[in-house]
C-alpha cells in the first residue's frame, strides 16, 4: 500500500509539473522543433508527385460511375 501511495505522489508530482507554463513552452518548442526536422526531410518534388498521383486515382476510379 505504500508503494502505490509513493508512486501516486510521483504521479501527481510528475503532473502537476506538466501543467506549468513553462513546461508547455518547453514542450511546444520540442513539438515545433521535431515537426520542423521532420518537415526537413521531405522530398518537395516526391510529396508533389504523391499528392499529384492521388488525386489522379480518385479522379479515375471513384468518381467515373457519377
Amino acid at each position: 500500500m505504500k508503494k502505490s501511495k509513493t508512486l501516486e505522489n510521483q504521479i501527481h508530482s510528475g503532473l502537476a509539473k506538466m501543467k506549468s507554463p513553462d513546461c508547455n513552452q518547453e514542450f511546444q518548442k520540442k513539438v515545433e522543433n521535431r515537426i520542423a526536422n521532420e518537415c526537413a526531410k521531405l522530398d518537395p518534388d516526391f510529396e508533389q508527385a504523391l499528392a499529384e498521383e492521388g488525386l489522379l486515382w480518385e479522379s479515375k476510379e471513384n468518381w467515373e460511375s457519377y
